[in-house]
């Protein structure tokens, strides 16, 4: 029996997983890291009591909340300190989520209110924790339930690399909800010629996507809950969304609040201070939206690339972006690329919030000559349509383009990077390549059949219980064996813990 440990996301059976995974004998798992609030949500929705609650909570690992005793890893110091620099790139994301987290946990030590110090602080702790978590219960292999992206879960998967502690990458997708994708390589992430044939190819067939709400089409934007202003800040803040000027119905918790132990009170003043400083930089972001926005623009007698931007912070950008999770980066990339009376159509993703989208952003865009930021009520199946191609880091405007025969561009490692019709951003690429590229609707049906053969049938998102037909969702316990015999399989065959017989009781 092999040693893991099990770094999940909110998945709520991992419980079921890790437990299937020890009664055949495969694996032990020492350590299991979660997001317990999500994964107890989880266990009361589906009506049943844990086997095991999580080691860890990630929320507190990623914080530096962690019990901390310095020990020498000088085998590895040196690598892990030129790390560094990729772990900021991933804390920082957490910017935004500051003010939210501030409502689960009393201190205030998380990645977007801590200095570049404070971080590297958090992050030495993070990598002695680690090595000695991996050491002291001799790790044979860690699971992943998603490419890591996080800060502490980088920093867990660069010591595998170091260590030469064999890792797998479960990573779900939207568009086929109930299979997952297994990857034991970073750099194999989407390069499906790699990657086993599971079962023979069946036939699939691109609906008609123009009936479907497309992911990039939302006419408007998600403007702020002033919910997420606490009760004491809200009442001298306009409501927008119900109009309401005040409410005066939380006078009594204003009052309430001078009732509280100091304690609690610097805690509610620091809150109130965190939230009433995102809600007026928000007021600020809408500002700035709407002073860059394009008046004049002409879709149906131009030519142009449509540039759906993705939200962020999240690991379409940030994980499998590269250096272009600047996605302003990609877009002056694609400005040299294309013809000078061509334009390139911007149009901002709907969630899209404050972070990553300061007065310098918008700057920086204003100052591409060939760049026009459009509305979100501009329709992006129109601009899919009357565009040249379109060009994303990741999106998945990028496969809704190729199922209605538009070429994409890419600048990251998307999912559909090998689909007809799908070109990788390098520097020598050359416009005249992609304008003359012929692709069929069959081509692309049949490269999508290839690549649902080699995914693992399963549900590795709670959420996407929700996207898929209540006649075609798996039992719980169903699905978890079914991720379960998936790693045990794995572990198998990268460790050679256990003859190919052992995991065939996990069969359904």
């Amino acid at each position: 029996m092999k040693n893991i440990i099990f770094y999940d996301y909110g998945n709520g059976c991992a419980d079921l997983i890790i437990d299937y995974l020890y009664k055949q004998g495969i694996a032990d798992t020492k350590i299991w890291i979660d997001n317990k609030e999500l994964f107890m949500t989880n266990c009361k929705n589906n009506k049943r009591h844990p086997l095991r609650m999580p080691d860890y909570d990630w929320f507190d690992l990623r914080e530096g909340y962690i019990d901390y005793r310095y020990e020498p890893y000088r085998e590895i110091s040196d690598k892990m300190q030129e790390h560094f620099n990729s772990f900021i790139k991933y804390a920082s994301r957490e910017d935004i989520k500051a003010y939210a987290t501030l409502w689960h946990h009393k201190n205030n030590h998380i990645y977007g209110n801590s200095s570049i110090y404070a971080l590297k602080n958090i992050y030495s702790m993070l990598v002695v924790f680690f090595y000695n978590m991996l050491k002291k219960h001799n790790i044979d292999m860690v699971i992943f339930k998603d490419m890591p992206h996080e800060g502490a879960d980088t920093v867990l998967h660069k010591l595998c690399q170091l260590l030469n502690i064999p890792f797998v990458l479960l990573e779900k997708n939207a568009i086929f909800p109930s299979k997952f994708f297994a990857y034991t390589s970073t750099d194999d992430y989407a390069k499906f010629n790699k990657l086993p044939q599971l079962e023979e190819p069946k036939a699939f067939h691109i609906k008609n996507t123009k009936a479907q709400k497309s992911y990039a089409d939302i006419s408007q934007a998600t403007e702020i809950n002033i919910n997420t202003v606490p009760d004491f800040t809200r009442l001298f803040y306009l409501n927008s969304i119900s109009g309401k000027l005040f409410r005066f119905k939380k006078i009594k918790n204003a009052i309430n609040f001078f009732k509280q132990p100091m304690e609690n009170k610097l805690h509610k003043l620091e809150i109130n201070l965190s939230n009433t400083i995102m809600y007026l930089n928000y007021l600020k972001f809408i500002k700035n939206k709407k002073d860059i926005e394009c008046k004049n623009f002409d879709i149906d007698n131009t030519k142009f690339v449509f540039f759906p931007m993705h939200y962020q912070p999240e690991v379409t950008t940030i994980g499998l972006g590269g250096i272009f999770s600047d996605q302003i980066l990609a877009i002056e990339k694609l400005s040299e690329l294309i013809p000078n009376n061509w334009k390139i159509y911007v149009k901002e993703h709907y969630t899209q919030s404050i972070f990553m989208r300061d007065p310098v952003f918008y700057s920086r865009l204003k100052g591409i000559k060939n760049v026009c930021y459009l509305p979100l009520s501009v329709s992006s199946y129109k601009l899919i349509d009357k565009s040249q191609f379109v060009s994303t880091i990741t999106g998945t405007a990028g496969y809704e383009a190729v199922c209605a025969n538009k070429k994409v561009l890419i600048f990251g490692a998307a999912w559909y990077r090998d689909l007809p019709g799908v070109f990788e951003y390098s520097d020598d690429i050359k416009i005249e390549d992609i304008l003359a590229y012929k692709f069929t609707k069959e081509n692309v049906e049949n490269k999508i059949s290839e690549i649902c053969s080699k995914m693992y049938n399963g549900v590795l998102d709670s959420d996407f219980y929700t996207l898929i037909k209540d006649n075609e969702k798996p039992d719980i316990y169903k699905n978890a064996k079914m991720v379960a015999r998936v790693i045990g399989e794995i572990i198998i065959k990268k460790t050679s813990s256990a003859t190919p017989e052992n995991i065939q009781t996990l069969a359904l």
